[in-house]
This record gives C-alpha cells, sequence and structure tokens, in this order.
C-alpha cells in the first residue's frame, strides 16, 4: 500500500528503513492540523523533512539512562528475533552518533515516569527553552554501552 501511494505521488515523505528495511511514508494528513506535528524519524530523514514548509522544527533526541535503556530492552525478552534485536542496537549506534554530533538538537531524559517525560516533551515542543545538558551525557553514555554490544555481535 505504501509503495503503491509513492508510486501515485501521494506521500510527503518516504524511505526504506536502513536496518529492518521496512518501508515508511507519511501522508499529508499525518501531519495534524497543522498546529503541532510529531514525527519520529531516522537522522538521514532530517535534511528532506526541513525542507518541508513547517513554520518551526526542532530536532528532539529522547534518551535513556544506560541502566535503563537495558532494562528495558531485557524485559522484551524474546519479543524481537537476534537479527532484528541486532538491527536496532546498530540503529540505536547510527541515531545517537549522529545527534551527538549535532548542535542543534533538544535531549530529553526518558529514565524516569512516562507522565513527567511526556510533559516534558510538551514543554520543549510548545517552545519553552530548557537545558537539555544533563540528558546529552546520557547520551553518551549510552552510545558507549551500545557501542561496546555493537562491537561484541
Amino acid at each position: 500500500m505504501i509503495i503503491e501511494k509513492a508510486t501515485k505521488r501521494e506521500l510527503v515523505q518516504g524511505m526504506v528503513h536502513p536496518t529492518t528495511r521496512f518501508v515508511y511514508g507519511s501522508e499529508l494528513p499525518d501531519y495534524g492540523d497543522g498546529s503541532i506535528a510529531l514525527l519520529d524519524v531516522v537522522p538521514k530523514a532530517v535534511k528532506s523533512m526541513k525542507r518541508l514548509p513547517f513554520k518551526d522544527s526542532r530536532i528532539i533526541e529522547v534518551v535513556a539512562s544506560p541502566d535503563t535503556w537495558h532494562s528495558r530492552v531485557a524485559s522484551r525478552g524474546n519479543q524481537h528475533s537476534e537479527s532484528d534485536r541486532h538491527a536496532r542496537i546498530k540503529e540505536a549506534k547510527t541515531n545517537l552518533e549522529w545527534a551527538l554530533g549535532r548542535d542543534d538538537v533538544i535531549w530529553i531524559d526518558n529514565s524516569g515516569d512516562i507522565d513527567d517525560v511526556t510533559d516534558v516533551a510538551l514543554e520543549v515542543i510548545g517552545g519553552r527553552v530548557m537545558s537539555s545538558s544533563k540528558a546529552r551525557l546520557l547520551g553518551e553514555r549510552l552510545l558507549k554501552q551500545i557501542s561496546m554490544l555493537h562491537v561484541e555481535q
């Protein structure tokens, strides 16, 4: 269905995911009523998204502490195949390296209560300026942990 819509030029953007090879795309209604749109994209899609005629856009990296990230991955058990797990670790490494290499990323710590994290994200989306240096440090620590996992594979 996504490929058919892409062929008909009905998508705002589309891509083949670099690790899972799933095909993704978004249509105009996916962007809501025009007031606020939140879209999860891989780094290589950011450049094309920036070209779209949005009033404003922000890059937000949501990151958890290495311990929280590890426990969340472990809690999924055998929910994913081994190759999918490796692909997800590779993707996490790529995304963190990309985000850490930029100075325009707003970092949000997702280690705590989901409601608190959601409130912070909504405040940032609404334009509130807040320090994200502690969350960025978590990203650096998480990248080190993920890089060790990536090497072991």
